[in-house]
Order: structure tokens, then sequence, then C-alpha cells
């Protein structure tokens, strides 16, 4: 019979039954009252909390912790915690230690998700002990710190890439030098052998190589400008300039070299002048790179009909310039890691991996951003949006 109702019928001589009545009521309304507020604490939680007994084997486990290893509360009771665990012989020895002494803090403890990743947390594990003192259990409070130690490892690579940078600054700054010379003394040799009347297969020969010695120092040189360019983050001079005329110089510096590969270039934009401000000299060099780009595209694909399309056109508060090149296109698997600092699809000796993560560095100081769309076989599209009056000069 329940105590409650005897309590209501026991005889009014007995007042003391009746007092112990009440007071266990108020005793069992407090323990419900405590059992909503710890489940509710259980339901609310972002950290993993979970109970075990004193063989460490689950009987709670609350809601933060289903969303940090996205197993089910139904799945993991009954399972030893430890199993949980991706060092289990590291989390069985701190439990028993807890055991001993009353507590125990862990930090950076992976544990297993459902997806085969690991989600890393501190964990404060408390032994819970009977009126005898006797363990009957073990609490763990875990705090999901997956996400800062992400955030660390990549605050140092910020620092690896920063010295990286300091150390690159000072080799291109001593290799300029030398090829500056080897530059010129190559030049001059160049000139002395045009200069001969009399010419045999050995002068032929000698040109060829001081020709070849010439090229590869400019591109030396262009490596190491890069290099400069990229770790120099010098902010940009923003001025008034005509877009048109940027894009027209891009194509410009690059004249020899796409004559020289039989590529077209076709510039697509408004009537009139296309008044943007921006920095010509930082987005001359993206363009270059782009146009470079599309340009190494189309020569490893080896066909015919070469084409790079430039096409200006105004957007919404913003200028698009599109780069369009009918080469190779991008591989799927390399789609994600185009503008990662130093990778490159080209063979050894033509990509330094250094051109599109300049491109991007370049939109994003410029106060734009860069995107693209490729087709393997057909070609790539670079997409860059700059702010900026989408009005020709003069109108409405």
């Amino acid at each position: 019979m329940d105590l409650q109702e005897t309590g209501a019928s026991l005889p009014k001589e007995n007042p003391k039954l009746l007092r112990l009545s009440r007071e266990l009521n108020i005793c069992r309304a407090e323990l419900e009252q405590a059992r909503a507020y710890l489940q509710g604490i259980l339901r609310n939680t972002t950290d993993m909390i979970f109970a075990t007994d004193v063989e460490g084997i689950l009987f709670s486990f609350s809601l933060g912790g289903e969303r940090i290893l996205g197993f089910s509360a139904a799945e993991l009771l009954g399972r030893k915690v430890s199993e949980l665990a991706v060092n289990q012989e590291r989390l069985r020895e701190a439990l028993r230690e807890a055991g001993e002494k009353g507590s125990l803090s862990l930090l950076d403890v992976p544990f297993k998700t459902k997806g085969g990743q690991e989600a890393f947390c501190n964990v404060s594990l408390v032994a819970l002990r009977n009126r005898r003192g006797e363990q009957v259990g073990t609490i763990g409070i875990c705090q999901d710190i997956t996400r800062w130690k992400s955030i660390q490892e990549s605050l140092r690579s910020i620092e690896r890439f920063a010295e990286m940078g300091r150390l690159a600054a000072g080799i291109a700054h001593e290799i300029n030098n030398p090829l500056a010379v080897i530059q010129e003394i190559a030049g001059w040799g160049i000139t002395l052998l045009s200069d001969q009347k009399e010419k045999n297969e050995i002068t032929a020969e000698l040109q060829k190589a001081l020709e070849d010695i010439l090229e590869q120092t400019k591109r030396g040189s262009s490596i190491t400008h890069q290099l400069l360019g990229f770790v120099r983050e010098a902010p940009p001079t923003i001025q008034p300039l005509d877009l048109a005329q940027v894009v027209a110089r891009a194509v410009g510096f690059l004249r020899h070299e796409l004559s020289k590969a039989l590529v077209q270039v076709e510039i697509i934009k408004p009537e009139g002048e296309l008044w943007i401000n921006s920095d010509p000299r930082m987005l001359e060099q993206l363009l270059v790179n782009l146009l470079s780009n599309g340009l190494d595209a189309i020569k490893e694909k080896a066909q015919a009909g070469g084409l790079i399309r430039v096409v200006i056109q105004p957007s919404e508060g913003a200028w698009d310039i599109q780069v369009i090149d009918n080469g190779t296109g991008i591989a799927p698997e390399h789609v994600e890691r185009v503008f990662e600092l130093l990778f490159t699809t080209k063979g050894p000796g033509k990509g330094t991996g250094l051109g599109l993560p300049i491109c991007r560095r370049i939109a994003t100081q410029l106060g734009g951003d860069i995107q693209f769309w490729t087709r393997p076989g057909e070609g790539t599209c670079f997409l860059v949006r700059l702010p900026g009056d989408p009005r020709p000069k003069g109108g409405d």
C-alpha cells in the first residue's frame, strides 16, 4: 500500500506517523524535482556526460555526447565506456585512478565517433560512492575541444608558413642578383653572335644555348618575384582606372607567348571606358596569372584552335571579369586544391603552385572574390568580382 494513502488514513492519535508521512512526501517531491533538474541538464548540455557502474559499463549517456560522437544512447548503454576511447587502456587506467583518488582530470582525450573520425575532449572523472564510502560507479564530464584543436593546428600552420615566407623572401632576394647578372651576360652574348656576319653550326648552337639560358633566367626571376609578391603583403594603392585598359595591358604582357602558342585572345566588354577604383599593379598581376594559367592549359591540351575569352560585364554593385579558356580543364580530384599554396599539377620545372593562391589573395585585398567552373577536357572559367559602380563613364 502507498505510504501517502496510509498516511491519509492514520488515526489522529498518531501525530508522529503523520509527521513522518508528510516529511516523506516532501522528500519525494524534492527528489523528483532534482531528478527533473538533472535530466534537463543532460538533455541541454553541449558536453558529453556519462555515468558508469563500478565495472565501467555505461548506464547513462547525455544528448551532448550523442551529438559529439554520433552514437545514440541506446547504442552505447551496456557497453564499457573505455571502448569509446582511441586509447582504451589510458581511459581504463584513468577510471581506476579516479576511483582511488575520488576524481581525476585528463586533457586531449581522443574518442572514436560513429563516422570513424576522432573527437577530442577534456575529461573530468568523479567517483560515485554510497553511504559506506564504497565506489558504486563513475561520472564523466567531457568538454568537446575538437574545434579548438583544429584552430590551434591552423594557427601553427600559419606560423610555419610565415616562417617559410621570411625564408623564401631572403632566398629570392639572394637569387635575384646572380640571375640578373646571368641574364645580362646571356643577352649580351646573343647580341654579339647576332652581329657576326659569318655564322656556322657552332655559332648557331651557341646562340640557341644562350637563348635557352636567357629564357630560364627569366623564368627564375619570375618565380622569385612571385615569391616576394606573395610574402610581402603591401596594401593596395587604390585609384580610378579604366578596367578595359588594364585588361588590354595584361594581354599585351603575354603577347609573345600567346602568339608563339597560336592562342587567340578575345576581349568582350561594354562600349566606352569602364571606370573602377582599384590597384592597377595588383589587378594586372591577377589577370596575367589567370591568362598564363589558361595558356598553359591550352598548351597542355595540344590541340589547334586555342582560345581565351576575357569577358567584362557589369554586375550588381560590381564588375565581373571572366577569363575562359578551352584547355584541359581541371580534374575532379584537384578541384578542392586549386587555391592551395604550392599545389600544382604541371610537370617539373613548369609550375610553382603560387599563381592561383596569389590571385585569390589579390582579389580579397581588392575587396572582391574569385571562383571558378571547369569541365575536364573542355576548359575552365575563372570569375573575378570586384566592387565598383558598374557603369561606363558618362553613363546614366
